[in-house]
């Protein structure tokens, strides 16, 4: 397997994972792509794009957690210093 094709690996397996919500996992793939991309192809322009792609993962990442943190607050199911708050 040539380079180009790991790399291309990891982006769809990252794509995959995002798709699957698995945002960690995602970030992991395209942190692995571009870590190959740089090393092997550092004038290549794709790689203003994959970082694009983490960055997004990250900040989609951080909106689930944040949305999720929200809806448990608003449950009542959120605990401050081991006790449950709210109704």
């Amino acid at each position: 397997m040539s380079i180009g094709d790991e790399i291309n690996t990891f982006l769809n397996k990252g794509g995959e994972a995002y798709e699957e919500q698995k945002y960690d996992e995602a970030i992991e793939f395209f942190e692995k792509a571009l870590a190959l991309a740089i090393e092997h192809f550092p004038n290549d322009p794709k790689i203003e794009e994959v970082k694009e792609v983490i960055n997004m993962a990250k900040q989609t990442k951080s909106l689930v957690k944040q949305g999720a943190e929200a809806a448990a607050l608003e449950a009542g199911l959120y605990e401050e210093n081991g006790r449950r708050i709210g109704v």
